[in-house]
């Protein structure tokens, strides 16, 4: 798993339409996406670099997103 910044809250739009000084939010580091570089199917793209897939917190097709993983790692 890859850790990454999600912003829980922020004033993007006050500070766009210069109603705020400053841009200020509120972040959270989390857990939300898999390096997939290592799978076989990617191993003789060519690509050059990590791979990461980040799969929404509060998904409704979780079993769709692991039959994903599953077709990615070549065991279906």
């Amino acid at each position: 798993m890859m850790a990454n910044t999600v912003i829980l809250d922020d004033n993007s739009i006050e500070y766009d339409l210069n109603e705020a000084d400053t841009y200020e939010a509120v972040t959270e580091e989390v857990l939300n996406s898999i390096d997939v570089s290592s799978f076989p199917i990617f191993q003789n793209a060519g690509i050059d670099g990590r791979i990461s897939v980040g799969v929404i917190a509060n998904t409704t097709h979780l079993e769709n997103v692991l039959n994903y993983f599953v077709y990615l790692l070549g065991e279906n």
